[in-house]
């Protein structure tokens, strides 16, 4: 069912047609949106431009505080005759460690030997131990005492 009152096509006049020299409705919100668009894009540049301009400058100021640290920080050094002492302990210490150690083992090697080349089981052997323990320990006191004149 049609409209009674509803124009009928052949009854429109053409001045009630839009044309498109005419502003329409809804153009003036499309300028204002077209207005904002520009200037939010400004308002980007703008922001992105200050937040590089503060990066570098904060960057500038770190290199600057790490070059002030390591001017004052000063690199360690190891004094030479630290080292000599300290490889002159170590060296002092383990000649004194093979020479007790090694001293009842050359005895025990000496004390097998003499009692194979004997023809006996046990005899000197232990004995040589012994003296070479002893020897050992005589050798530890020499040295040290050297060390210490």
């Amino acid at each position: 069912m049609e409209d009674p009152n509803a124009p009928r096509p052949e009854e429109v006049d053409s001045s009630d047609v839009l044309s498109e020299d005419q502003p329409q409705p809804g153009d003036e919100q499309i300028e204002a949106s077209r207005v904002a668009a520009r200037q939010a894009r400004v308002a980007m540049d703008n922001a992105q431009n200050d937040a590089e301009e503060q990066a570098d400058a904060l960057a500038a100021r770190a290199t600057k505080a790490r070059k002030t640290l390591d001017s004052r920080t000063k690199p360690a050094t190891h004094s030479i005759s630290g080292d000599r002492e300290t490889g002159r302990g170590l060296g002092i210490g383990l000649t004194i460690a093979y020479g007790i150690i090694g001293a009842p083992i050359a005895g025990w090697l000496a004390g097998v030997g003499i009692d194979r080349a004997m023809g006996r089981d046990t005899g000197i052997g232990p004995w040589l131990v012994i003296l070479g323990a002893v020897g050992g320990v005589v050798f530890a006191i020499v040295t040290l005492q050297r060390q210490n004149s």
